[in-house]
């Protein structure tokens, strides 16, 4: 047999109901005043001077509007506009499209270099740093330009001239 024997609770002992005295004897009437309702949930006698009760709602007070108290003109609402981002000056359209032509533009030179790989950093001036790898004469090596510039698009244009400059003297 695992365990122990198990254990058991004392046994409890009555609790006397709410208004009921503990000097109370078994068998014994309660008093007459006793009207089975504990005292703490009987509700309190109204008094004719008391102020009425107030309402309390979990909302805001009422819209002037639904209650008949506004004007017409307060009534309608205020019609709001927006400029478009061209009257603002902004325009997204434009400069995504000349940034994807410059890097068409340099993504074809690099592959007529043969451009093995590239890549684009930030410096920790607020530059800009970009590398490219092109294949050498010798096999299994690879030659490393580098160029750093305020701008992406300085960084690319600079490297890929150097790149063009390598490969004209090899």
């Amino acid at each position: 047999m695992f365990g122990r024997a198990p254990i058991m609770a004392p046994p409890g002992y009555p609790m006397p109901l709410p208004g009921q005295s503990y000097a109370m004897q078994a068998g014994a009437m309660p008093p007459a005043s006793w009207s089975g309702v504990p005292a703490f949930s009987q509700p309190a006698p109204a008094s004719s001077q008391s102020a009425p009760r107030p309402l309390f709602r979990a909302k805001g007070p009422d819209d002037p509007v639904a209650a008949g108290k506004a004007t017409p003109t307060e009534m309608r609402p205020t019609i709001l506009t927006m400029p478009s981002p061209e009257q603002l000056g902004v325009s997204c359209a434009k400069i995504a499209d000349k940034e994807s032509a410059e890097w068409t533009a340099a993504r074809q030179r690099l592959d007529r270099l043969g451009a093995v790989g590239f890549q684009m950093d930030k410096t920790g001036q607020g530059g800009f740093r970009f590398t490219c790898l092109l294949p050498t004469v010798q096999p299994g090596r690879i030659h490393r330009i580098d160029a750093v510039a305020a701008t992406e698009a300085d960084a690319v244009r600079l490297a890929i001239d150097k790149a063009e400059e390598w490969a004209l003297r090899r």
